[in-house]
């Protein structure tokens, strides 16, 4: 295929959806800004028109996952549902983005916003979002209680995702069992309670 040298109207969004498709088949190490120009089919050059480097691109991605994983957050918070079955439905929506993109997820947690100490998790909207469905789910006045359950909910549900995606859940145990054991578990409320 021979490159165009002319302006591409859509090329930001295309190599957006490009990114994320190609992140997903051969992981974040594999992907480029020059071979997505080649497969679109544009100059070496014009994706840096749009993202300054890899890395830039990568931050795109990585927001928007965010910000997927924060709509699913705030779909639950509009259910008309009990709070504690609000931030299940959450819970569920984190394991399920993780297991069904799982190197977008692993990405998300691979960007400087993540891996920048000064950065707290509060500032993060999504896990804002989560922390305050577990707030309500805990039925506490005090937030604190809320924030320790989203704390170690957060926590359960990241370690069975990285555990499930790297293939070391021991083979007897059923992925849907599972999945329902770690939702059970990690909504637990009443373990956050005095």
């Amino acid at each position: 295929m021979s490159q165009r040298q002319f302006h591409h109207g859509n090329l930001r969004a295309e190599l957006i959806e490009l990114a994320s498709r190609r992140i997903e088949e051969t992981g974040i190490e594999g992907l480029s800004l020059r071979e997505l120009a080649a497969a679109i089919g544009v100059s070496p050059g014009a994706p840096y028109r749009h993202f300054s480097s890899k890395e830039d691109l990568l931050h795109e991605l990585a927001e928007r996952e965010i910000e997927r994983l924060g709509e699913a957050y705030r779909k639950a918070q509009a259910a008309d549902l009990p709070p504690r079955e609000r931030f299940k439905m959450a819970c569920r929506s984190y394991l399920e983005q993780a297991l069904q993109r799982p190197q977008s997820f692993r990405m998300v947690f691979m960007t400087d916003r993540y891996l920048n100490p000064t950065t707290s998790a509060d500032s993060i909207p999504s896990y804002a979002l989560f922390v305050d469905l577990a707030v309500a789910a805990s039925g506490h006045a005090d937030r604190r209680r809320g924030e320790i359950l989203a704390l170690t909910s957060w926590a359960m549900l990241h370690g069975f995702a990285i555990i499930r995606m790297d293939s070391r859940m021991p083979s007897t145990a059923s992925r849907d069992d599972a999945i329902e054991a770690v939702l059970d578990r990690a909504c637990r409320v009443e373990e956050c309670n005095p």
